[in-house]
C-alpha cells in the first residue's frame, strides 16, 4: 500500500499549499479488444449493470471505504456504469460500448486524492479482470478479453501566475514561450515567440499548447509512455494553464529488431502496480521535476474544478 500523504509529500517543496495542492481530475482508462458493441443490446447491458454494481459494491466492503448506499447504476450513449456518490471518495466506473473501462474522479485536494487512491487503487487491477470475465460470460465471446491498454491520466488547472519577486500576475504564454524557440507567425513563417507585454497579443498569439512523450523502461521487459501535455488557451486573459499528465501501457516501435517489430505492451503491469503512475511518474516526474522546473520563479494557484 502506499505511504500516508505526510511521508508522500515530505521534503518535497513543490508539493503543498504552496505549489501543487490539487488535481482538477483524474482517469484510468482500459481498452479491452473491441469483439462486441454494446449499442442496442439492452437485455445485456442491464445484465452487465448487475454485475458492475455487484463488483464495485465488493471493492468499496474491501478497501473500507463502505457507503454502500451511495452507489447508484447509470446509463448513457450506449455505455454501462456505476457512480459512487460519496462527497470526499467519490468517482465512477462506466464500460464503454466499445469495451473500454474508464474509471474518473472529479477534481479535488491532492492529499484527499491520495487517501483515496490509496484505498481503491490496490483492487483495481481485481476489478478490472472480473469485468472482463462477465464481458466474456454475457457477451459469449470466444475471444479473449484480456486488457490491450491502460493508460493513467492526471488532470490539473494552474492559474494566476505570480512572479516570486513581484506582485503582478503575467500571461501563460511567458512561462510557455522559452519552451518553444520560434512558432510559425501570421505569415506561415518560423518566428522567435513574443515575450513580456505582446506574449498574449490576440494579434499575435491564439494559443500555444506543447505536448511531448518520453518513453520509459520502468522495469525489466516494460516499457512505458509518458505525455506532459501542456495548454494555454485564452480564458480568462490567457490566465490559466490546462496540463495533463499520462502514464501509458501500449505497444510501441522497437529499436533492436528489424523494421515494423514492436514491444508487446504490459497494461497488467501498470495495474498491479498502481503506485508507478503516481509515485514514480507524477510525484517524482511531474511535480519534483517539471512542475519545480516549470514554476520556478513563479507563484501559482490550483483549480479544483472551473477556473475561478
Amino acid at each position: 500500500m502506499l505511504e500516508t500523504f505526510d511521508e508522500f509529500s515530505a521534503g518535497i517543496d513543490m508539493l503543498g499549499p504552496q505549489g501543487v495542492d490539487a488535481l482538477n481530475g483524474f482517469s484510468l482508462i482500459v481498452e479491452l479488444p473491441a469483439a462486441r458493441d454494446l449499442q442496442g443490446l439492452d437485455a445485456l447491458r442491464r445484465e452487465l449493470g448487475a454485475r458492475l454494481y455487484r463488483a464495485v459494491a465488493e471493492v468499496l466492503e474491501a478497501s473500507e471505504l463502505h457507503e454502500v448506499d451511495t452507489l447508484r447504476l447509470d446509463w448513457s450513449d450506449g455505455d454501462v456504469g456505476v457512480v459512487y456518490k460519496e462527497p470526499s471518495f467519490g468517482f465512477r466506473i462506466d464500460i464503454r460500448r466499445d469495451l473500454r473501462i474508464t474509471l474518473s474522479r472529479s477534481g479535488s485536494s491532492l492529499r484527499l486524492f491520495h487517501n483515496w487512491y490509496r484505498l481503491l487503487m490496490p483492487y483495481i487491477r481485481g476489478l478490472v479482470s472480473r469485468i472482463a470475465i462477465d464481458l466474456s460470460e454475457v457477451l459469449h465471446s470466444d475471444f479473449d478479453l484480456q486488457p490491450l491498454r491502460a493508460a493513467y491520466r492526471f488532470s490539473m488547472i494552474v492559474y494566476d501566475f505570480i512572479p516570486v519577486h513581484r506582485q503582478k500576475p503575467v500571461s501563460s504564454h511567458e512561462l510557455i514561450g522559452p519552451l518553444l524557440s520560434r512558432r510559425p507567425d501570421e505569415d506561415g513563417r518560423f518566428r522567435p515567440v513574443p515575450t513580456g507585454q505582446d506574449a498574449a497579443s490576440s494579434l499575435r498569439t491564439g494559443r500555444l499548447d506543447i505536448k511531448i512523450s518520453n518513453f520509459r523502461e520502468a522495469s525489466p521487459g516494460v516499457h512505458l509512455r509518458e505525455v506532459y501535455d501542456i495548454q494555454a488557451p485564452a480564458n480568462q486573459g490567457y490566465r490559466g494553464i490546462w496540463l495533463d499528465f499520462h502514464s501509458i501501457a501500449e505497444t510501441i516501435g522497437s529499436d533492436n529488431a528489424e523494421p515494423g517489430a514492436r514491444i508487446a505492451p504490459r497494461p497488467d503491469f501498470l495495474l498491479e502496480n498502481y503506485e508507478v503512475p503516481y509515485r514514480d511518474f507524477f510525484r517524482d516526474r511531474v511535480v519534483k521535476g517539471f512542475m519545480a522546473d516549470f514554476f520556478r520563479e513563479w507563484n501559482f494557484s490550483c483549480a479544483v474544478g472551473t477556473m475561478p
